[in-house]
């Protein structure tokens, strides 16, 4: 859960579309209740929790991308956006069904990075302490539309504009910290300054990791707002 906290505020702050987010209270009674249906896919205790809010407009994006979706894309940057920060924070599970969402923007779609449980290399290794290694081996994250994005959005200077983001974006990230309920921290034995060092780490090897020398030839030209590639 806190991976989603923190991570979330990450991309809000490099613009990326994110779901409203909300600390819920778990009850006894509803614990007791959600424990007693079968088939649940796990048990809860009584305390906080993270949730999301109910986006009615919001469907899975379609994953992989079917061939010439690119032209639905509203905007292009966006999508280079949420995949540097998603290389940024090791997210491992973009491209999985339902953690990429989108919703109508005139006759195309937005996208929202709608999951980030994965995040720090996934689940197990944030949580038993093996995430540092992993961060300092971990590539660049996959993403919908990449490189075709890249390409029609103007090559390596639409990848070093989103880094400038996440720039911006990790400089904001006592605020993240700030929203995880004390008892988070407690209970995972985590220290707030060891992830802002490693992301400190990680976003000065970024330019790397996401082999930005590659991008270099990369542009894209259109004719009548039709790519040609």
């Amino acid at each position: 859960m806190i991976s989603e906290v923190v991570c979330r505020s990450l991309f809000m702050h490099a613009g990326v579309p994110v779901l409203d987010a909300l600390i819920v209270h778990s009850s006894e009674t509803f614990s007791a209740s959600w424990n007693d249906v079968p088939d649940m896919p796990f048990r809860i205790v009584p305390g906080r929790y993270f949730g999301s809010r109910f986006k009615e407009d919001a469907i899975p994006a379609p994953t992989p991308a079917p061939p010439g979706s690119i032209k639905n894309v509203h905007s292009l940057q966006a999508i280079i956006d949420m995949w540097v920060v998603d290389s940024l924070v090791c997210n491992i599970d973009r491209t999985v069904y339902g953690n990429t969402l989108m919703v109508p923007q005139g006759t195309k779609f937005t996208f929202i990075a709608a999951d980030q449980s994965d995040c720090f290399c996934g689940s197990l290794p944030f949580s038993d302490g093996s995430w540092r290694d992993s961060m300092h081996v971990r590539r660049a994250a996959d993403c919908l539309f990449i490189p075709d994005a890249i390409g029609l959005a103007g090559g390596v200077d639409a990848v070093w504009e989103s880094i400038e983001k996440a720039r911006f974006s990790l400089n904001q990230i006592e605020e993240g910290f700030a929203d995880v309920p004390d008892e988070w921290w407690q209970a995972s034995q985590l220290d707030p300054d060891d992830i802002q060092e490693e992301l400190a780490r990680r976003f000065e090897a970024l330019p790397k990791i996401l082999q930005i020398q590659q991008w270099g030839g990369l542009n894209h030209e259109q004719f009548d707002n039709i790519p040609i590639l």
